[in-house]
């Protein structure tokens, strides 16, 4: 697994904030979208904004990521995808 870089970072948690309507400083790196507040039609919905702002596609069929992955686990997909 590679360390995500710091755009990719900045960049998925302006999405994310911005779709759950927070402060980016809420979004830590252990933090899972649930713990942020996301129900499921959110998550999908925050991970198709992170496909289309990244132009990328993350497997959405992975429960892992969707509901239990940690805000730096899903930079990393995002990175390995970019």
């Amino acid at each position: 697994m590679t360390m995500c870089s710091e755009t990719v970072q900045s960049k998925t948690k302006k999405i994310i904030a911005h779709y759950l309507k927070i402060s980016e400083q809420e979004i830590l790196e252990n933090s899972t979208l649930a713990d942020l507040g996301a129900d499921s039609f959110d998550r999908m919905d925050i991970i198709f904004q992170i496909e289309k702002a990244f132009h990328i596609v993350i497997q959405t069929d992975r429960p892992d990521l969707l509901y239990n992955s940690r805000f730096m686990r899903l930079c990393n997909e995002v990175e390995n995808r970019v």
